[in-house]
This record gives C-alpha cells, sequence and structure tokens, in this order.
C-alpha cells in the first residue's frame, strides 16, 4: 500500500486588495489576493481586472482605467514575486507582508487600499490564494450572458442583404491562402487580376480592448500570409458602438486600415457597398 506524505505546512500573512469607486464614498470592493510567507520566502498574488461587477454598481466608473490601474498593481507585485523567487542570496530576508504592500501602494492611495493582515498556516501558498480569492473575488464575478455577434453570426446576416447575397451566387466561398506553415480560409473571394479575399471581423465585445486586439491579431494573419500570396483584403465590420467602446472600436478600425494589402473596411450597415464593388469588379475584367 502506497502512502502519501503531506507537505509541510508553512505559515503565512495574507490581506485582500480593495477598490474604492468612489473616493467620497466608504465602500469598497475586494479585487484581489497577496500573501507571504516569512518561512518560505514566498509571495503570491491574484488580482482580478475584469470590471463588469464594478460598473453594474458604479455606471459611470471608467471601466478601462481601472484595467490599466489594476494591470499596474499585478506588474508590481509580479516583479517583488519574481524578486523573491530568484533571491539565492537571503537579500530580502526580514521583510513582513506590510512592508511589501507599503511597497505595491504608497500608503495614502484614493482608490486602492489593503485589508487588516490575516494569519494562517497552509500547505501550499499558491493554492491558499487561489482559495481565498474564490471565497472573496471569484464567486463576485459572476459573467455577463448576452447575445454576443461573432464572426460566422456577422458574415450570416451580411449574406441576407438583398445586394449582397444574388453577388455571392457569383464569387467563391471559402477561398484558402496558404504558406508553407500556414493557412487560413476567407469568407469568399474573387479576381479583378489581383485575387481578392472578404472576411467579416466582429468587433461586437463587451471589453473595449478585444476589439483592438481582434484588429492586432487579424494584421498578423494577413502578414503572414502576404509572405507567399498576392491579394487584397476586404474587412466587413460590426457598426460603431455607442458610449466608450466607440473609442476602442476607432483604434481598431485604424489598425485594419494601416494593413499594406487592405482594400477597404465596410461597416455592415453599408453591407451593399460591397456587393457593389464586387459587381464592379467582375463586369471590368469579364
Amino acid at each position: 500500500m502506497t502512502m502519501w506524505k503531506s507537505k509541510p505546512e508553512i505559515a503565512y500573512e495574507l490581506k485582500l486588495l480593495q477598490f474604492r469607486p468612489d473616493v467620497t464614498s466608504e465602500e469598497t470592493l475586494n479585487i484581489g489576493v497577496v500573501a507571504f510567507s516569512p518561512e518560505s520566502q514566498e509571495f503570491r498574488f491574484r488580482i482580478t481586472h475584469r470590471y463588469n461587477r464594478l460598473t453594474s454598481a458604479f455606471p459611470n466608473l471608467d471601466g478601462p482605467g481601472f484595467r490599466r490601474m489594476s494591470g499596474a498593481l499585478a506588474t508590481r507585485c509580479r516583479e517583488v514575486s519574481r524578486g523573491f523567487d530568484s533571491d539565492k542570496l537571503g537579500l530580502f530576508r526580514g521583510q513582513t507582508l506590510e512592508d511589501i504592500t507599503s511597497q505595491v501602494i504608497v500608503p495614502g492611495s484614493s482608490n486602492f487600499s489593503w485589508s487588516s493582515m490575516r494569519l494562517g498556516v497552509c500547505e501550499e501558498l499558491e493554492s491558499r490564494v487561489q482559495e481565498v480569492y474564490e471565497e472573496y473575488v471569484g464567486r463576485m464575478e459572476q459573467p455577463v450572458v448576452r447575445d454576443r455577434t461573432d464572426d460566422h453570426a456577422l458574415w450570416r446576416k451580411i449574406s441576407t442583404v438583398p445586394r449582397v447575397s444574388a453577388i455571392l451566387q457569383e464569387i467563391q466561398s471559402a477561398v484558402e491562402l496558404s504558406t508553407d506553415l500556414y493557412s487560413h480560409e476567407f469568407d469568399a473571394g474573387w479576381m479583378n487580376g489581383t485575387q481578392q479575399v472578404v472576411e467579416a471581423i466582429s468587433l461586437d465585445y463587451l471589453d473595449a480592448y478585444e476589439m483592438l486586439e481582434k484588429a492586432v491579431k487579424c494584421s498578423g494573419v494577413l502578414g503572414v500570409l502576404r509572405e507567399s500570396n498576392n491579394f487584397m483584403f476586404t474587412a466587413i465590420v460590426t457598426d460603431r458602438p455607442e458610449g466608450s467602446h466607440g473609442i476602442k472600436y476607432d483604434q481598431a478600425i485604424q489598425q485594419l486600415e494601416r494593413i499594406p494589402n487592405i482594400r477597404e473596411v465596410i461597416p455592415e450597415s453599408s453591407a451593399e457597398r460591397f456587393g457593389m464593388l464586387v459587381e464592379q469588379d467582375l463586369r471590368s475584367h469579364r
């Protein structure tokens, strides 16, 4: 019979990272956990960057701004963790969690603060941080459920526009371009002397940053394919959202328009423009 030995327990110090959306209010929300073991010289943390819960309680909150600030705190924590992990000479010995947290957040900061110190013992500090995070932060982060228009749904929607539906009968669907290492299938393609391809690109995201990330990824894919293919690319995108998301949407469109072989970026509400463009190409090259 195999006997498994449990790991020796280590003592730790722990604090919750708290965010005060309104500096005039005393209300705080838990957004992270940090823990330190003086015994094992480990520092571990977990911080959320999600702001759906915050904006539902505080509609005027700058969500992207919160994400930038929490990201900066996570970067500082990461640097501290790496410092302890690589401290072979014990240069950091003697520090407490109080010392560490005062370096991460300057005392008196308006929006972020620490809870009181909590002490305990555990076998693995990483696992303990995860457990506390789920109890005080994770369980409060209910996912936002909504219908999202993805790339496939956008293409299906565009395909029902009469002028587009008619022209799709005359061009090739599912056009694949490839290199020796990579291939990508576009929604459709046709020739006007140069290979033309089109793809629906949905920028419909709750997190505005994902719009720009989507455009950057698209730019990368096209850059790889340009190495072995001569083609022009037309993008059909979701319409511009209202509110603060519109700023990131505009940046995503700018990123797409910088692609060297972009032909046109067409919003879904102007889908007939795509039908007209293809009609002109086909008439000119028959």
